[in-house]
Protein backbone atom coordinates (compact mmCIF):
# COMPACT_ATOMS: atom_id res chain seq x y z
CA UNK A 1 0.00 0.00 0.00
CA UNK A 2 1.19 3.51 -0.87
CA UNK A 3 -0.35 6.38 1.08
CA UNK A 4 -0.25 8.87 -1.80
CA UNK A 5 -1.86 6.44 -4.28
CA UNK A 6 -5.55 7.22 -4.97
CA UNK A 7 -6.28 3.53 -5.53
CA UNK A 8 -4.51 2.24 -2.42
CA UNK A 9 -6.46 4.77 -0.33
CA UNK A 10 -9.81 4.54 -2.14
CA UNK A 11 -12.77 5.08 0.18
CA UNK A 12 -15.22 2.26 0.84
CA UNK A 13 -18.08 3.98 -1.00
CA UNK A 14 -16.05 3.83 -4.23
CA UNK A 15 -15.79 0.03 -4.09
CA UNK A 16 -18.38 -1.93 -6.11
CA UNK A 17 -16.95 -5.38 -5.30
CA UNK A 18 -13.70 -6.93 -4.15
CA UNK A 19 -11.91 -10.22 -3.57
CA UNK A 20 -8.56 -11.25 -2.14
CA UNK A 21 -6.54 -9.82 -5.05
CA UNK A 22 -8.69 -7.21 -6.82
CA UNK A 23 -10.79 -4.13 -6.07
CA UNK A 24 -13.44 -2.80 -8.44
CA UNK A 25 -13.80 0.95 -7.83
CA UNK A 26 -15.74 3.71 -9.52
CA UNK A 27 -13.60 6.00 -11.66
CA UNK A 28 -13.23 9.44 -10.11
CA UNK A 29 -13.55 11.08 -13.54
CA UNK A 30 -15.90 8.74 -15.44
CA UNK A 31 -15.98 8.77 -19.23
CA UNK A 32 -19.54 7.39 -19.14
CA UNK A 33 -21.96 6.51 -16.35
CA UNK A 34 -20.76 3.28 -14.73
CA UNK A 35 -17.06 3.69 -15.64
CA UNK A 36 -15.28 1.15 -13.44
CA UNK A 37 -11.62 0.49 -12.59
CA UNK A 38 -10.25 -2.95 -11.73
CA UNK A 39 -7.23 -2.54 -9.48
CA UNK A 40 -4.90 -5.13 -7.91
CA UNK A 41 -4.75 -4.72 -4.13
CA UNK A 42 -0.96 -4.88 -4.28
CA UNK A 43 0.59 -1.60 -5.38
CA UNK A 44 2.19 -2.49 -8.72
CA UNK A 45 2.56 -0.12 -11.63
CA UNK A 46 2.77 -2.19 -14.83
CA UNK A 47 1.26 -5.30 -16.41
CA UNK A 48 4.67 -6.97 -16.52
CA UNK A 49 4.95 -6.68 -12.72
CA UNK A 50 1.71 -8.53 -11.98
CA UNK A 51 1.79 -12.02 -10.50
CA UNK A 52 -0.06 -14.78 -12.36
CA UNK A 53 -2.65 -14.98 -9.59
CA UNK A 54 -3.31 -11.25 -10.00
CA UNK A 55 -3.66 -11.58 -13.77
CA UNK A 56 -6.13 -14.44 -13.34
CA UNK A 57 -8.10 -12.49 -10.75
CA UNK A 58 -8.24 -9.39 -12.97
CA UNK A 59 -9.40 -11.46 -15.93
CA UNK A 60 -12.24 -12.96 -13.88
CA UNK A 61 -13.08 -9.51 -12.51
CA UNK A 62 -13.71 -8.21 -16.05
CA UNK A 63 -16.60 -10.65 -16.51
CA UNK A 64 -17.91 -9.90 -13.02
CA UNK A 65 -17.74 -6.16 -13.69
CA UNK A 66 -19.60 -6.43 -17.00
CA UNK A 67 -22.33 -8.53 -15.42
CA UNK A 68 -22.81 -6.14 -12.51
CA UNK A 69 -22.90 -3.13 -14.84
CA UNK A 70 -25.44 -4.91 -17.01
CA UNK A 71 -27.69 -5.49 -14.02
CA UNK A 72 -27.22 -2.01 -12.59
CA UNK A 73 -27.35 0.15 -15.74
CA UNK A 74 -28.88 -2.11 -18.40
CA UNK A 75 -25.83 -1.81 -20.67
CA UNK A 76 -24.34 -4.67 -22.69
CA UNK A 77 -21.50 -3.05 -24.66
CA UNK A 78 -18.12 -1.97 -23.29
CA UNK A 79 -14.65 -0.68 -23.94
CA UNK A 80 -12.19 -2.66 -21.80
CA UNK A 81 -8.46 -1.90 -21.63
CA UNK A 82 -5.52 -0.44 -19.78
CA UNK A 83 -2.76 2.14 -20.25
CA UNK A 84 0.59 0.45 -19.70
CA UNK A 85 3.15 3.16 -19.03
CA UNK A 86 3.25 6.97 -19.34
CA UNK A 87 3.74 6.95 -23.12
CA UNK A 88 0.54 4.90 -23.37
CA UNK A 89 -1.36 7.46 -21.28
CA UNK A 90 -1.02 6.00 -17.77
CA UNK A 91 -1.32 8.82 -15.22
CA UNK A 92 -1.64 6.81 -11.98
CA UNK A 93 1.32 4.51 -11.29
CA UNK A 94 -0.89 1.73 -9.94
CA UNK A 95 -1.99 -0.75 -12.60
CA UNK A 96 -5.70 -0.61 -13.42
CA UNK A 97 -8.10 -1.84 -16.10
CA UNK A 98 -10.85 0.43 -17.39
CA UNK A 99 -14.31 -1.09 -17.94
CA UNK A 100 -16.33 1.61 -19.71
CA UNK A 101 -20.02 1.02 -20.52
CA UNK A 102 -21.02 2.19 -23.99
CA UNK A 103 -24.48 3.14 -25.16
CA UNK A 104 -25.88 3.72 -28.62
CA UNK A 105 -25.57 7.44 -29.35
CA UNK A 106 -22.96 8.29 -26.70
CA UNK A 107 -20.53 9.07 -29.55
CA UNK A 108 -21.41 10.38 -33.03
CA UNK A 109 -19.26 7.65 -34.61
CA UNK A 110 -17.88 5.04 -32.17
CA UNK A 111 -16.17 2.93 -34.84
CA UNK A 112 -12.52 2.34 -34.00
CA UNK A 113 -13.05 2.21 -30.23
CA UNK A 114 -9.70 1.98 -28.45
CA UNK A 115 -7.86 2.84 -31.68
CA UNK A 116 -8.66 6.49 -30.88
CA UNK A 117 -5.69 6.64 -28.51
CA UNK A 118 -4.03 8.11 -31.62
CA UNK A 119 -6.81 10.52 -32.67
CA UNK A 120 -6.15 10.57 -36.43
CA UNK A 121 -5.84 6.77 -36.62
CA UNK A 122 -8.98 5.79 -34.74
CA UNK A 123 -11.62 5.30 -37.43
CA UNK A 124 -9.82 3.68 -40.34
CA UNK A 125 -13.23 2.96 -41.90
CA UNK A 126 -13.76 6.69 -42.32
CA UNK A 127 -10.53 6.92 -44.31
CA UNK A 128 -11.66 4.08 -46.56
CA UNK A 129 -15.06 5.71 -47.04
CA UNK A 130 -13.55 9.06 -47.97
CA UNK A 131 -11.57 7.35 -50.73
CA UNK A 132 -14.52 5.32 -52.01
CA UNK A 133 -17.53 7.64 -51.70
CA UNK A 134 -17.10 9.49 -54.99
CA UNK A 135 -16.55 6.35 -57.06
CA UNK A 136 -19.21 4.22 -55.33
CA UNK A 137 -22.00 6.80 -55.12
CA UNK A 138 -23.26 7.54 -58.65
CA UNK A 139 -24.56 11.03 -57.97
CA UNK A 140 -23.85 14.36 -56.37
CA UNK A 141 -27.32 15.82 -57.02
CA UNK A 142 -29.92 16.50 -54.34
CA UNK A 143 -32.91 15.29 -56.42
CA UNK A 144 -33.16 11.95 -58.19
CA UNK A 145 -35.93 12.12 -60.75
CA UNK A 146 -36.50 8.43 -61.47
CA UNK A 147 -37.47 7.18 -64.87
CA UNK A 148 -34.34 5.88 -66.58
CA UNK A 149 -32.30 7.11 -63.58
CA UNK A 150 -33.63 4.56 -61.07
CA UNK A 151 -33.49 5.51 -57.39
CA UNK A 152 -32.27 2.13 -56.14
CA UNK A 153 -28.76 2.38 -57.55
CA UNK A 154 -28.32 5.69 -55.73
CA UNK A 155 -29.62 4.33 -52.43
CA UNK A 156 -27.61 1.11 -52.19
CA UNK A 157 -24.13 2.69 -51.68
CA UNK A 158 -25.51 4.87 -48.87
CA UNK A 159 -27.27 1.92 -47.22
CA UNK A 160 -24.02 -0.07 -47.36
CA UNK A 161 -22.17 2.76 -45.60
CA UNK A 162 -24.87 3.54 -43.03
CA UNK A 163 -24.78 2.59 -39.35
CA UNK A 164 -28.59 2.64 -39.22
CA UNK A 165 -31.29 3.30 -41.80
CA UNK A 166 -34.75 4.82 -41.36
CA UNK A 167 -37.02 4.58 -44.42
CA UNK A 168 -40.12 6.63 -45.14
CA UNK A 169 -42.05 5.59 -48.23
CA UNK A 170 -44.33 7.58 -50.55
CA UNK A 171 -45.30 5.97 -53.86
CA UNK A 172 -47.36 7.13 -56.83
CA UNK A 173 -48.17 5.05 -59.89
CA UNK A 174 -48.95 6.27 -63.37
CA UNK A 175 -50.97 3.10 -64.06
CA UNK A 176 -54.59 2.97 -62.98
CA UNK A 177 -56.61 -0.16 -62.28
CA UNK A 178 -60.33 -0.70 -62.40
CA UNK A 179 -59.73 -3.36 -59.77
CA UNK A 180 -56.57 -3.95 -57.75
CA UNK A 181 -54.40 -6.68 -59.31
CA UNK A 182 -54.05 -9.89 -57.31
CA UNK A 183 -50.32 -9.27 -57.04
CA UNK A 184 -47.76 -6.89 -58.45
CA UNK A 185 -44.64 -8.30 -60.11
CA UNK A 186 -41.74 -8.68 -57.68
CA UNK A 187 -38.43 -7.05 -58.43
CA UNK A 188 -35.70 -9.57 -59.19
CA UNK A 189 -33.87 -10.52 -56.01
CA UNK A 190 -36.47 -8.84 -53.81
CA UNK A 191 -36.58 -10.21 -50.26
CA UNK A 192 -39.91 -11.12 -48.64
CA UNK A 193 -41.16 -8.58 -46.08
CA UNK A 194 -40.19 -9.04 -42.44
CA UNK A 195 -42.94 -10.54 -40.32
CA UNK A 196 -43.55 -8.82 -37.02
CA UNK A 197 -45.03 -10.83 -34.15
CA UNK A 198 -46.02 -10.11 -30.57
CA UNK A 199 -43.29 -12.45 -29.37
CA UNK A 200 -41.86 -15.92 -29.80
CA UNK A 201 -44.05 -18.94 -30.49
CA UNK A 202 -43.47 -22.01 -28.34
CA UNK A 203 -41.71 -24.90 -30.18
CA UNK A 204 -41.08 -22.79 -33.28
CA UNK A 205 -37.64 -22.68 -34.92
CA UNK A 206 -35.66 -19.41 -34.99
CA UNK A 207 -32.27 -18.59 -36.42
CA UNK A 208 -29.93 -16.90 -33.96
CA UNK A 209 -30.34 -13.46 -35.56
CA UNK A 210 -34.14 -13.76 -35.44
CA UNK A 211 -34.28 -14.17 -31.66
CA UNK A 212 -33.47 -10.67 -30.27
CA UNK A 213 -36.11 -8.74 -32.31
CA UNK A 214 -38.80 -11.00 -30.85
CA UNK A 215 -38.07 -9.44 -27.45
CA UNK A 216 -37.34 -5.89 -28.61
CA UNK A 217 -33.54 -6.28 -28.65
CA UNK A 218 -31.04 -5.58 -31.41
CA UNK A 219 -28.95 -8.39 -32.86
CA UNK A 220 -25.17 -8.17 -32.67
CA UNK A 221 -23.05 -11.06 -33.94
CA UNK A 222 -20.40 -10.54 -31.25
CA UNK A 223 -22.97 -10.28 -28.48
CA UNK A 224 -25.33 -13.08 -29.54
CA UNK A 225 -22.68 -15.65 -30.45
CA UNK A 226 -22.77 -17.15 -26.96
CA UNK A 227 -24.97 -19.47 -24.96
CA UNK A 228 -25.78 -17.29 -21.91
CA UNK A 229 -26.91 -13.73 -22.53
CA UNK A 230 -28.45 -11.06 -20.30
CA UNK A 231 -30.48 -8.30 -21.95
CA UNK A 232 -32.15 -6.12 -19.34
CA UNK A 233 -34.56 -8.35 -17.42
CA UNK A 234 -34.40 -11.08 -20.09
CA UNK A 235 -31.90 -13.95 -19.89
CA UNK A 236 -31.36 -16.15 -22.95
CA UNK A 237 -30.03 -19.71 -22.83
CA UNK A 238 -29.00 -20.88 -26.32
CA UNK A 239 -28.06 -24.55 -25.97
CA UNK A 240 -26.65 -26.94 -28.58
CA UNK A 241 -26.97 -30.58 -27.48
CA UNK A 242 -24.34 -32.15 -29.76
CA UNK A 243 -20.97 -30.57 -28.98
CA UNK A 244 -18.56 -32.96 -30.67
CA UNK A 245 -17.01 -30.21 -32.81
CA UNK A 246 -16.39 -27.89 -29.84
CA UNK A 247 -13.20 -27.68 -27.71
CA UNK A 248 -13.25 -30.01 -24.70
CA UNK A 249 -13.63 -27.16 -22.18
CA UNK A 250 -16.89 -26.06 -23.86
CA UNK A 251 -18.56 -29.47 -24.10
CA UNK A 252 -21.09 -28.78 -21.37
CA UNK A 253 -23.53 -31.64 -20.75
CA UNK A 254 -26.76 -29.86 -21.71
CA UNK A 255 -29.69 -32.26 -22.21
CA UNK A 256 -33.36 -32.98 -21.59
CA UNK A 257 -33.76 -35.14 -18.48
CA UNK A 258 -37.35 -35.80 -19.48
CA UNK A 259 -40.09 -34.00 -21.39
CA UNK A 260 -40.50 -31.39 -18.64
CA UNK A 261 -36.94 -30.80 -17.38
CA UNK A 262 -33.75 -29.52 -19.00
CA UNK A 263 -30.27 -29.89 -17.51
CA UNK A 264 -27.94 -26.99 -18.33
CA UNK A 265 -24.35 -26.20 -17.33
CA UNK A 266 -22.96 -22.72 -16.75
CA UNK A 267 -19.52 -21.66 -17.93
CA UNK A 268 -16.58 -23.15 -16.05
CA UNK A 269 -15.87 -19.88 -14.22
CA UNK A 270 -19.43 -19.24 -12.97
CA UNK A 271 -19.96 -19.40 -9.19
CA UNK A 272 -23.24 -19.52 -7.32
CA UNK A 273 -22.43 -16.46 -5.19
CA UNK A 274 -21.27 -14.40 -8.20
CA UNK A 275 -23.50 -12.09 -10.23
CA UNK A 276 -24.41 -14.67 -12.89
CA UNK A 277 -25.17 -17.21 -10.18
CA UNK A 278 -27.61 -14.82 -8.55
CA UNK A 279 -29.28 -14.20 -11.91
CA UNK A 280 -29.70 -17.94 -12.47
CA UNK A 281 -31.30 -18.64 -9.09
CA UNK A 282 -33.12 -15.34 -8.57
CA UNK A 283 -36.64 -14.29 -9.48
CA UNK A 284 -35.81 -10.90 -11.02
CA UNK A 285 -35.17 -12.16 -14.55
CA UNK A 286 -37.15 -14.06 -17.17
CA UNK A 287 -35.20 -17.06 -18.48
CA UNK A 288 -35.84 -17.99 -22.12
CA UNK A 289 -34.61 -21.38 -23.33
CA UNK A 290 -33.69 -22.04 -26.97
CA UNK A 291 -32.35 -25.49 -27.89
CA UNK A 292 -31.06 -27.16 -31.04
CA UNK A 293 -29.82 -30.70 -31.57
CA UNK A 294 -26.68 -29.74 -33.48
CA UNK A 295 -24.81 -26.69 -34.70
CA UNK A 296 -25.21 -27.45 -38.41
CA UNK A 297 -27.92 -28.79 -40.69
CA UNK A 298 -27.05 -31.79 -42.92
CA UNK A 299 -26.34 -29.30 -45.75
CA UNK A 300 -23.67 -27.59 -43.65
CA UNK A 301 -25.66 -24.43 -42.93
CA UNK A 302 -26.35 -23.14 -39.42
CA UNK A 303 -29.21 -24.89 -37.65
CA UNK A 304 -32.03 -22.94 -35.98
CA UNK A 305 -32.95 -23.06 -32.31
CA UNK A 306 -36.30 -24.28 -31.01
CA UNK A 307 -37.99 -21.99 -28.50
CA UNK A 308 -38.82 -23.98 -25.35
CA UNK A 309 -40.44 -21.13 -23.47
CA UNK A 310 -39.86 -19.31 -20.18
CA UNK A 311 -38.27 -21.87 -17.90
CA UNK A 312 -38.28 -21.91 -14.10
CA UNK A 313 -35.28 -22.57 -11.89
CA UNK A 314 -35.77 -25.86 -10.05
CA UNK A 315 -32.40 -26.89 -8.57
CA UNK A 316 -28.65 -26.66 -8.94
CA UNK A 317 -25.50 -28.53 -7.91
CA UNK A 318 -21.77 -27.87 -8.11
CA UNK A 319 -19.80 -24.71 -8.72
CA UNK A 320 -17.56 -23.55 -11.59
CA UNK A 321 -19.49 -24.87 -13.51
CA UNK A 322 -22.96 -25.00 -11.98
CA UNK A 323 -25.32 -27.77 -13.07
CA UNK A 324 -28.85 -26.34 -13.21
CA UNK A 325 -32.20 -28.08 -13.74
CA UNK A 326 -34.89 -25.94 -15.40
CA UNK A 327 -38.59 -26.78 -15.55
CA UNK A 328 -40.29 -26.17 -18.92
CA UNK A 329 -43.62 -24.32 -19.04
CA UNK A 330 -45.11 -27.19 -21.09
CA UNK A 331 -43.85 -30.72 -21.76
CA UNK A 332 -41.82 -31.24 -24.90
CA UNK A 333 -44.20 -32.27 -27.73
CA UNK A 334 -43.92 -35.86 -28.91
CA UNK A 335 -42.83 -34.86 -32.42
CA UNK A 336 -39.70 -33.28 -30.89
CA UNK A 337 -38.78 -36.27 -28.71
CA UNK A 338 -36.81 -37.97 -31.48
CA UNK A 339 -34.89 -34.77 -32.23
CA UNK A 340 -34.18 -33.46 -28.74
CA UNK A 341 -34.98 -36.10 -26.12
CA UNK A 342 -34.26 -39.62 -27.42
Amino acid sequence: MTVDCPFCTASAERVLFADRDVLAIWDGFPVTEGHLLLVPRRHVSRWANLAKTEIDALTQAISEAQTRLQLRFGVDQFNVGFNDGPAAGQTVAHFHIHVIPRRVGDSPDPRGGVRHVIPTKGNYLQQVESRNTVSRTPHTRTLIAGGEDALLRHLLPHIDDAIAVDVAEYLTRLETYDEPPESLPATAGEKPPIEFTDGPILWREYMREEIPPLFGHRFSTARWNQGFLIQGSDVFLLATLEKGDMPTQYRYSDRFLDASHFQWHSQNRTKRDAAHGRVISGANHTIHLFVRASKKRPNGKAAPFIYCGQVQFESWTGDKPIEVVWRLPEPLPEHLHRILLD
